[in-house]
């Protein structure tokens, strides 16, 4: 195997690792709590799935087209995901440790996939496509939101945000 695909671009097994699993995460991974990965054209994070004690995560300023593979980042606390190309949140449902998001600049329009994320402290949703906040009243931990520049119809919806 050359591991010339993996996750890690590594160019092959170390000596010593025949028979090694190819899932296995390698000891310095475990360490690894923040991530910052922005403006390198990235259109995937698979990168994530070996990192399996990520805190914080930042991936702004790319080419993401969804969040998919975010969930099995069950610590992660803090995600940024400005300014990608992403049209729904459904691959954060699991991260329920998550406290501050931003989202913006993005293809949002549905905000169901954020329901579960009852932890959230921090929001940001600004400049995105979406034209109902009626399902964030949801989130009662949430003290910080902005959510300017999208194409809210009904004002009276971002009252009962209050």
């Amino acid at each position: 195997d050359s591991g010339a695909g993996s996750p890690l671009g590594g160019q092959g097994q170390a000596e010593g690792s025949v028979g090694r699993k190819e899932d296995t995460v390698p000891e310095w991974a475990e360490l690894v709590q923040t991530l910052s990965v922005n403006y390198e054209h990235l259109n995937q994070v698979k990168i994530v799935e070996r990192l399996p004690n990520l805190r914080k995560a930042s991936f702004a300023h790319n080419e993401l087209q969804d969040v998919d593979e975010l969930a099995p980042c069950l610590w992660l606390e803090e995600l940024s995901v400005e300014d990608n190309h992403i049209t729904n949140l459904d691959g954060l449902r699991p991260l329920q440790m998550l406290k501050k998001l931003d989202a913006s600049h993005n293809h949002l329009s549905d905000l169901g996939a954020l329901l579960s994320l009852v932890t959230l402290t921090q929001l940001s949703l600004e400049s995105n496509s979406i034209s109902s906040f009626a399902s964030l009243t949801q989130l009662v931990h949430l003290y910080e939101l902005y959510i300017g520049n999208n194409t809210v119809s009904d004002l009276q919806e971002i009252d009962s945000l209050k």
